[in-house]
């Protein structure tokens, strides 16, 4: 799963050819049936993750505890205390009630991708 704050997608890094291609690498990821991408929209104003971006890593073997991992320009952390990665399941799932619907947020890379092509 993947939550992608629509200032990613607009913002331009690189050639437009460049842009075309990392979009539609997002679409081909969002056809797996493992995969769902939700956007953020501008219109969602402020939402909860807006202190920096982080990564929650979820393991299959349940003896693997989760951990959540920021990184920062100065250091990187992992943290694994259960209260720790709780604060951040709840900060992403709060963050996700804002952002669009997987086939929304779909349609809506695939709007962008349009755009860059004309």
């Amino acid at each position: 799963m993947a939550l992608i704050d629509e200032a990613a997608l607009r913002r331009m890094v690189g050639t437009s050819d460049v842009m075309q291609e990392q979009l539609r690498h997002l679409t081909q990821m969002a056809s797996r049936h493992n995969i769902n991408i939700y956007v953020l929209p501008f219109s969602a104003g402020a939402h909860p993750s807006t202190e920096g971006s982080y990564v929650i890593m979820d393991f299959t073997d349940l003896r693997d505890a989760s951990i959540a991992y920021l990184e920062t320009p100065a250091t990187s952390m992992y943290l694994e205390e259960e209260h720790q990665v709780r604060l951040f399941n709840d900060m992403f799932g709060s963050t996700q009630s804002c952002a669009m619907a997987p086939v929304q947020s779909l349609a809506f890379i695939n709007r962008l991708l349009q755009e860059l092509e004309e």
